[in-house]
């Protein structure tokens, strides 16, 4: 083993005791919870996880996360484990890819101080023990970028093929990694990459393989969550959402120590769904073919929204 490489070794086994003291913070709330509670219960005989935890707009996410924790799941059968070795191992990934990063740009000292930066950070050493999707984002983009950098400097249409596939298990992660691909394509035409017909295919059908569970359930769904996260509209009423935020944020109260007179049930129950009628809705490849027409004018729109409302993405800058 080269010497720079037992050093990266070396530094990222030192941060293993910070990382497992850390743990103690790991979260149990419900943007956790799913994340193992899905794969536990394909485990145990289920369907197969075809999307992730709720988003912010109360859409359906998609559900690379709950794969990722799928083998450690299998092998230890615990979530605080499973959680643990997954988001370890990714810190790993994203510690080697700095490592390579830096290497690339400015030798063996550059690199071991780039994984140094990366793996003590706030984001990586959280991002070792807590299921959050944004949290995951960093390392993806390094990856990208890492093999982006490869692509443009050997002409290897292998480097190709994984900046689409990452890329797309970047967006199956998180929504905002979309901006993704717009950014390897203005790359790509920046540096005059040769572009392989070949490998390119082979990106694309790694890509579309992983969205296809996905995307079977949102043509199930009438594409209702694709359009929710493209236009930031929630997916159910605002007065039902703003009552849920309301409910959560306040503290309850200790239970009395004795019980007097019960308390009335005031509380509102959640407004009622209209049932669907089954004759009345078009088949399969209709909504498909409806949704796929009407994609160019969702996604104009949702970017407009993206730049109007300021929203960005930290870890990609």
């Amino acid at each position: 083993m080269k010497p720079a490489l037992l050093a990266l070794l070396l530094l990222w086994l030192l941060t293993l005791p910070v990382k497992w003291l850390a743990a103690h913070n790991m979260g149990w709330d419900i943007d956790f919870v799913p994340v193992v509670a899905y794969g536990l219960r394909f485990l145990e005989g289920g369907a197969f996880p075809v999307h992730g935890t709720l988003s912010s707009v109360a859409a359906y996410n998609m559900p690379l996360l709950v794969w990722l924790h799928l083998p450690a799941l299998a092998l230890t059968r615990s979530p605080y484990m499973a959680m643990l070795l997954t988001l370890l191992v990714w810190n790993g990934v994203g510690t080697l890819y700095a490592f390579i990063a830096g290497r690339q740009l400015a030798g063996d000292r550059a690199g071991l101080a780039a994984a140094a930066l990366f793996t003590l950070s706030e984001t990586g050493v959280s991002g070792s023990y807590t299921a959050w999707a944004q949290l995951l984002l960093p390392t993806f983009y390094l990856v990208v970028w890492v093999h982006l950098w490869r692509w443009q400097a050997t002409g290897r249409g292998v480097h190709l093929a994984l900046c689409g596939s990452v890329a797309t298990a970047a967006l199956m992660t998180h929504f905002s990694a979309i901006v993704l691909y717009p950014a390897l394509l203005v790359m790509a035409l920046l540096t005059r990459a040769r572009w392989q017909g070949r490998w390119l295919a082979a990106g694309t059908a790694i890509s579309l393989a992983l969205l296809l569970p996905y995307g079977l359930f949102q043509i199930e769904r009438d594409f209702v969550d694709i359009r929710a996260f493209l236009t930031r509209q929630p997916t159910i009423p605002a007065a039902v959402l703003a009552q849920y935020r309301s409910a959560a944020a306040e503290t309850p109260a200790p239970p009395p120590v004795m019980a007097t007179t019960p308390r009335p049930n005031t509380e509102t129950p959640p407004p009622a769904v209209p049932a669907t009628d089954p004759a009345g809705v078009p088949p399969r490849w209709q909504r498909a073919l409806l949704w796929a027409l009407d994609a160019p004018r969702q996604m104009l729109a949702g970017l407009l929204l993206f730049a109007a409302s300021g929203y960005s993405t930290p870890a990609l800058w």
